[in-house]
């Protein structure tokens, strides 16, 4: 990672193949008026082509996709290959998953907790 590169990759600490990465989106109630998710994106892509937030973010190990990654219909692909690839596990795992809504109203915090089986 750029911005910690004292970190070893998990590759290099002995878990080949295994990766997992971050990513932010904003997310709104469904059915939202097309043209206020079209003013959010426009937003959303004039910010991250500022040089100034790019070199933030890649300081604080904020990866920014490129531009052929940013719009709804990527997201929608890329989520549905995340739940795909993770809910097998999660299921495996028993995890519990809760959602927080954020101050904004446009984006989620998943937060994942391990929990043990239950006996019944």
């Amino acid at each position: 990672m750029i911005s910690a590169p004292e970190i070893p990759t998990v590759d290099r600490a002995g878990l080949l193949g295994l990766y997992v990465s971050t990513w932010t989106a904003f997310f709104g109630p469904k059915g939202t008026d097309t043209v206020i998710i079209a003013k959010l994106e426009s937003a959303a892509l004039k910010a991250l082509a500022d040089r100034a937030l790019k070199e933030r973010l890649a300081q604080v190990g904020q990866d920014v996709y490129p531009p052929d990654q940013r719009d709804a219909a990527y997201l929608t692909k890329f989520q549905d290959g995340e739940i795909k690839n993770w809910w097998p596990i999660i299921k495996e795992v028993t995890l519990r998953v809760s959602s927080e809504l954020i101050l904004s109203g446009l984006t989620w915090t998943v937060l994942v907790q391990a929990c043990p089986q239950s006996s019944s």
